[in-house]
């Protein structure tokens, strides 16, 4: 698994890379595995909300440039306990709240594949910094995409948890109902190895959760989730059909499933975690003003603005409906989706981060509505040279079967193959 990240020349590698791509904030190159775990030697970019001991927690604003963390938060000491090694502070959408990871005050973010388009967001310099080889896991969090966004227009495989699997104490937080930790990869082994060396209960974090025991079924029934193909790019739809099939061919059911709450998820889950975050920073939104981006005053401005009924109204919404998706699952095992519905914006289009996110993020929405765990896959590239992502979503604790069936999907093919720059 190390592979990566490794020998005399990375660090000068490393920084030439991030001058073009901008996907650390900071570099570690001289951190040492101390462990000999699962993880033993593995390198790691970690997303820049989430503090590392002695390191710089920007949060991706100017406000908190010059904080360094005094402690790790729990997912990076478990993962340091595991044998990993931190290279550095992965980049991100200011206070993780955007879906295009393009940062005013660190560099704009760009796609490993094509450096003139985005690479997705929050989490992007994690996910860039994996397909460029500069780390073998990327660690990020996911609220409503952030982590199976950059994961699938960078061809990698992103994993959202079960929420409360995995700790986000002492994280940053942007809607903690929804808030979880992620894990981007080139395979699926270390993404397994990364989730089982950090899904604990964590008492000290309210939204922590015991992990519950899952058996694969005997015969797989998938659910094509008909709502989230509406809009996709033609390009896009034919090869998340093309996967379909592969995946009927190799002996599971397919069925349709026209519910939907699953498209309607956006319309509610986005709005909640818009008036959270805005809540959260309300005080830095005040009075460190010229310090925040304009991308996030407009996001925050709505959110600041939403009358309290609203938000109740969204609550209900997420209530009943979160409960309809988890009963999906009594008749099939997973629900497939393109994981992102359009090509990746260019730099210039994603000028309107508002609107470039929402477009990004429509088909991840759901997830997050049911606390459920979904995994991107790659399945192909679009007419710009730009990954595609088939999306699994499955019940609650059911992240080895999600892997599992993304193996075998992917076949004997091994590692998904990754951009080669220089």
């Amino acid at each position: 698994m190390p592979g990566a990240a490794e020998g005399a020349g990375f660090p000068d590698r490393a920084a030439a890379l991030n001058e073009r791509f901008h996907c650390f904030v900071t570099l570690t190159p001289d951190e040492v595995s101390t462990g000999t775990g699962p993880l033993a030697g593995v390198p790691v970019a970690v997303k820049d909300c989430i503090p590392i001991k002695g390191v710089a927690c920007t949060w991706g604003s100017a406000v908190f440039r010059d904080r360094i963390a005094a402690a790790d938060a729990p997912v990076v000491a478990q993962l340091r306990e595991a044998g990993a090694r931190i290279v550095g502070t992965a980049n991100l959408h200011e206070f993780a709240f955007g879906g295009t990871t393009q940062n005013p005050w660190f560099g704009n973010c760009r796609n490993a594949w094509n450096p003139e388009r985005v690479p997705g967001g929050s989490s992007g310099g994690s996910a860039v910094a994996v397909a460029l080889g500069l780390a073998a896991l990327g660690v990020g969090t996911d609220t409503g995409c952030s982590v199976r966004l950059p994961a699938s227009l960078n061809g990698l495989l992103g994993l959202r948890p079960t929420h409360g699997a995995i700790s986000n104490r002492d994280i940053m937080p942007v809607s903690p109902p929804h808030d979880t930790v992620g894990f981007i990869a080139a395979d699926t082994e270390t993404i397994r190895r990364a989730f089982a060396a950090t899904c604990r209960l964590d008492p000290a974090d309210p939204f922590s959760r015991p992990a519950a025991a899952f058996a694969n079924p005997q015969h797989i029934r998938l659910g094509v989730a008909s709502a989230l193909l509406a809009a996709t790019e033609p390009d896009i739809r034919e090869a998340f059909e093309r996967a379909v099939a592969r995946l009927e061919a190799l002996g599971c059911t397919v069925r349709a499933i026209a519910e939907p709450a699953l498209i309607e998820a956006a319309m509610h889950i986005a709005p909640l975690a818009m008036a959270d975050m805005a809540e959260f920073h309300r005080q830095r939104l005040a009075h460190d003003a010229d310090r925040i981006g304009s991308a996030i005053h407009q996001r925050a401005a709505r959110g600041l603005a939403m009358p309290a009924t609203e938000y109740a109204g969204h609550l209900r919404w997420r209530e009943n409906n979160g409960a309809v998706i988890n009963g999906l699952f009594e008749s099939v095992d997973a629900i497939l989706s393109p994981t992102v519905p359009v090509t990746a914006p260019t730099l210039a289009e994603a000028a309107d981060a508002v609107g470039s996110t929402a477009l990004l993020s429509r088909n991840c929405w759901a997830a997050p509505a049911a606390g459920i765990p979904a995994l991107t896959v790659p399945c192909g590239r679009d007419r710009h040279g730009i990954p595609i992502g088939l999306q699994l979503m499955g019940r609650a604790w059911a992240e080895p079967f999600l892997l599992d069936l993304a193996t075998l999907f992917l076949g004997q093919d091994g590692p998904v193959p990754l951009p080669v720059q220089t």
